[in-house]
């Protein structure tokens, strides 16, 4: 059940940042739902991370919990149509193997 509540926590900080991202555009007409979603779904984070702490050791929830900046980037790739360029990537692959290295014990 811990994984679930570290996966929903996940989710909601990827699309709570890419709503925000949304509603930030200048060319984007400002609809206040966005913003309040954003608000509400990065509101639930501190809930999904501490149900998660119920059943998972710290040390994993919190190094796991860097993926919501992988999906950030990916979503945004996806829905926004950034641009994804070598900095970015060297990044994605910079966390991979920091979540890996520091979770190699906990596997």
């Amino acid at each position: 059940m811990g994984y679930v509540y570290l996966m929903l926590a996940i989710l909601s900080t990827s699309f709570g940042q890419l709503l925000l991202k949304k509603y930030n555009i200048p060319s984007i007409k400002k609809i206040p739902s966005i913003l309040v979603a954003s608000i509400l779904l990065l509101i639930s984070v501190p809930v999904y991370i501490y149900l998660a702490l119920q059943y998972i050791s710290f040390a994993i929830v919190f190094i796991s919990d860097a993926i919501s900046i992988i999906l950030v980037v990916v979503i945004s790739r996806i829905f926004l149509k950034e641009y994804l360029n070598q900095k970015k990537i060297i990044g994605i692959v910079l966390i991979l193997v920091g979540i890996f290295i520091l979770n190699w014990k906990a596997i």
